[in-house]
């Protein structure tokens, strides 16, 4: 044993050793603490040989990991997590669970998003907004879409009256000079912009040149005016949504990679049967709330929905008032699928890239 090592040995240690007890360095206890990004299966295979050979390679004089040894051992162990059975299967099935949670994690960073906001409330500020869109004082109630969470996707006015000689142009006037920044979206209607509220406003058409006689009805110049109020979306919720969805659809990935690993080589098919039979059941019931929510993603995105009204926050893809209970299944047949793999006794692996660990 070179001169100084047993010297260092006792430094490293945390304590007294039992006799016959290998001393355990404060180096070897780092490195373990690396290891630990590597799945529970492979370092209960591979551990102490890597331990052995990262000490064996360190010497006597060093306590802490190099940078190159640190940053092999976490990219070795974040790609044996990401790894998955050979096959096309196994890829397939991952891919479109990294969707599913995708959209299930672009809901929640959206619900979070949103909670950054204050809530919207039906006070006076609202009968203000509905005066100037009707060009005089409104006394009527407002509508609140509460949803479940107890937040106001929209306040709407619910006596909406007819205005003789109401044009969108005069009310759209009115808004420019309370400080709003008014946007037509239609002969008679507009989105006025202030703050962190946004209104849409839209009323009857003007009465056209009729000269056959033609009766319409309803007559859409004697249709009432209409005022919606929503809160407008803040930054947190781009943000939420697209740290969200990779959140997700990492989650979603892994989660395929340890069932398959965990069913690999189990001999019960029944086992095998029971998560393939849940698995489906997630997808068949996840199937409607994640292509709404991808939906609700790409018509934010792209279409700039507030043009023609309150657009619908993207968590309500999953979080439906009138469907609250159907994703709350599907995540429960996922988790049924899960707690069925891990009573699964896989053999142990024999596969050449399991001792690949850098």
């Amino acid at each position: 044993m070179p001169a100084g090592s047993e010297g260092f040995a006792v430094a490293a240690s945390t304590g007294p050793t039992m006799p016959g007890r290998p001393v355990v360095t404060g180096l070897e206890r780092r490195y373990r603490r690396l290891l630990l990004a590597y799945p529970a299966a492979y370092r209960r295979r591979h551990g102490d040989e890597l331990i052995t050979t990262l000490l064996d390679a360190a010497g006597t004089d060093r306590v802490r990991p190099g940078r190159r040894d640190t940053v092999d051992l976490l990219r070795g162990g974040l790609r044996q997590r990401f790894r998955l059975p050979v096959g096309k299967a196994p890829v397939a099935v991952a891919v479109f669970a990294a969707f599913v949670f995708g959209a299930l994690g672009a809901g929640t960073g959206s619900f979070l998003g949103w909670c950054t906001t204050p809530p919207l409330r039906v006070d006076q500020s609202a009968a203000q907004i509905a005066g100037l869109a009707i060009g005089e004082p409104y006394v009527g109630g407002f509508s609140r879409d509460d949803r479940w969470q107890l937040r106001a996707v929209k306040v709407e006015a619910v006596d909406p009256r007819y205005i003789a000689g109401w044009t969108s142009t005069s009310a759209a006037a009115r808004f420019t000079a309370a400080g709003w920044t008014v946007e037509p979206t239609g002969p008679s209607a507009f989105t006025a912009n202030r703050g962190t509220l946004r209104t849409w406003v839209t009323g009857p058409l003007p009465a056209a040149e009729n000269p056959a006689g033609v009766v319409m009805w309803p007559d859409p110049s004697a249709a009432p005016v209409s005022v919606v109020i929503w809160p407008a979306e803040p930054a947190a919720v781009t943000a939420g949504v697209v740290t969200g969805w990779l959140a997700g659809a990492v989650a979603g990935w892994l989660l395929v990679a340890w069932v398959a690993y965990q069913l690999r080589g189990d001999r019960s098919w029944a086992r095998r049967g029971t998560v393939a039979i849940l698995a489906a059941v997630a997808v068949l019931v996840l199937f409607r709330p994640v292509l709404w929510t991808y939906l609700l993603i790409v018509t934010g995105a792209v279409l700039s929905p507030d043009r023609w009204g309150p657009p619908s926050p993207v968590y309500v893809g999953f979080i439906d008032s009138d469907a609250v209970a159907v994703p709350l299944f599907g995540l429960a047949a996922v988790a049924a699928a899960c707690l069925t793999a891990a009573r699964a006794r896989p053999t142990p692996s024999h596969d050449p890239e399991d001792l690949v660990h850098s």
